[in-house]
């Protein structure tokens, strides 16, 4: 039954993260204002048009105002959505209300970090950031609540996010080095050591709304300064959510599970041609679905990992 009730719940959330990513990517004003609206003839959508998954089904996939094909994704994203809220309801005991709100605003926040990524390459701050600082918030209250499994507390989870952080830089780092000793030059690579070191600190400035005034004192590079990173600045982002939400142990783990389900997900698809060694592929996703394994059953699958390797543990 709480799944369920969860399901249902998650299914409305998963139709109000499409609307979040696609608005966030279309660079629309106001998240919440305006009506839906059939995104092919811009026809306003009524109340019923808006029921998760069952309008579709009603409608049998198609627009009720130009009786286009409406695309999968959307019942796709709303099915998802109810899936990791029925989850995260059905594991999460009611008695713990803050745990489970914490939990379920965590789960939505990756799920539009999974769509997002998938269907648009990006990560958008205005979801990340928030996150980010709800996470920070959260570590501090958690101490004063009435909690059976609290979440990491302020020290652990600001550990976690630096030691998880520390992890991606050096996928920054290896290859600015790789590129200054191509080009006989340090600029890439004291360009990517400053980035690493200032990207923290512009994050606290755009959560105290200082951002501003950090990119006024340091500049962006200049374009010879560039190089490839075999990382994204969303997958930094999530780098650090994963560390404040996870802790530093579980944290490395979950990072180690994302590698491995890249690695599963981009061999097949290169061994049919559908991709090649240098096609870029979002890494948002196996990171968002990796802290969502680890949120649940983090300290399982660690327990079987080192049992695995060096016997009984």
């Amino acid at each position: 039954m709480t799944f369920l009730l969860f399901f249902a719940i998650g299914l409305f959330f998963g139709s109000f993260a499409n609307v979040i990513s696609i608005r966030l990517h279309n660079k629309k004003p106001g998240i919440m204002n305006g009506k839906s609206e059939c995104p092919l003839c811009k026809h306003p959508l009524s109340w019923y048009e808006n029921i998760p998954l069952f309008a579709f089904l009603l409608q049998k996939g198609k627009s009720r105002c130009c009786k286009t094909p409406i695309s999968y994704w959307y019942p796709t994203s709303e099915l998802l959505f109810g899936l990791l809220f029925g989850i995260t309801g059905m594991l999460t005991s009611l008695d713990d209300p803050f745990l489970l709100v914490w939990r379920i605003l965590l789960v939505f926040s990756l799920g539009i970090f999974l769509l997002s990524d998938i269907r648009f390459f990006e990560i958008p701050d205005e979801v990340s950031l928030p996150t980010i600082g709800f996470l920070i918030v959260a570590s501090l209250v958690f101490p004063i609540l009435p909690m059976h499994a609290p979440p990491p507390f302020l020290g652990e989870a600001l550990f976690g996010a630096l030691i998880v952080y520390g992890f991606f830089t050096l996928q920054i780092l290896t290859p600015a080095f790789l590129t200054s000793l191509k080009r006989g030059t340090t600029s890439a690579f004291f360009s990517a050591i400053s980035s690493v070191f200032l990207f923290p600190l512009w994050i606290l400035a755009k959560l105290f709304f200082l951002a501003g005034y950090l990119e006024k004192k340091f500049p962006e590079e200049t374009e010879e300064d560039d190089f490839l990173s075999w990382i994204g600045g969303g997958d930094l982002r999530i780098a650090l959510i994963i560390g404040l939400a996870l802790g530093w142990k579980i944290g490395l783990l979950a990072v180690f599970l994302s590698y491995l389900l890249g690695t599963l997900i981009a061999l097949p698809l290169i061994s049919l041609k559908k991709y090649t060694t240098k096609s870029l592929i979002p890494f948002g996703p196996m990171l968002a679905t990796s802290l969502f394994l680890c949120l649940f059953w983090g300290e399982e699958i660690l327990r079987f990992y080192l049992s695995f390797l060096y016997g009984k543990v």
